[in-house]
């Protein structure tokens, strides 16, 4: 993030470090926590695996804006704050996810399941692994 200040008529440009070029500074373990219970998680080393389904019986997008969405957009930088957060829906809210999970060295691994000749996606945390 580049930002600009005025000094004795002198432009001064100062660069700020930005975490995988989505926030502004690391988000704390306490809230990647948090916001993995609102998907019905123990945690980022919970290996239940949730589908969208899932989350509507948990009603977790009420729950983002109305407990995490103020803590998100003060760690989001601006326009990303902007893309994530404006008009959230269960994809967003699994990509949030992706993104704070990332930042404590795990993933959201994905699966496609069938029944009853229905598909639906499951998704599972997980540890990444290094390459």
């Amino acid at each position: 993030m580049l930002c600009v200040q005025r000094v004795n008529k002198k432009i001064k440009y100062i660069f700020r470090m930005t975490i995988n070029q989505l926030f502004k500074e690391q988000p704390p373990t306490e809230l990647v926590y948090r916001y993995c219970h609102l998907f019905g998680l123990s945690g980022v080393s919970d290996k239940k695996w949730f589908s969208k389904s899932d989350m509507m019986q948990h009603d977790t997008l009420c729950k983002i804006r109305t407990t995490l969405f103020d803590d998100l957009k003060k760690l989001y930088i601006d326009c990303k704050a902007k893309s994530y957060l404006t008009d959230m829906n269960e994809k967003s809210a699994i990509t949030i996810l992706r993104q704070l999970a990332k930042t404590l060295g795990y993933t959201v691994e994905r699966r496609v399941v069938t029944t009853c000749n229905r598909r639906h996606t499951e998704y599972q945390l997980s540890k990444a692994i290094a390459t």
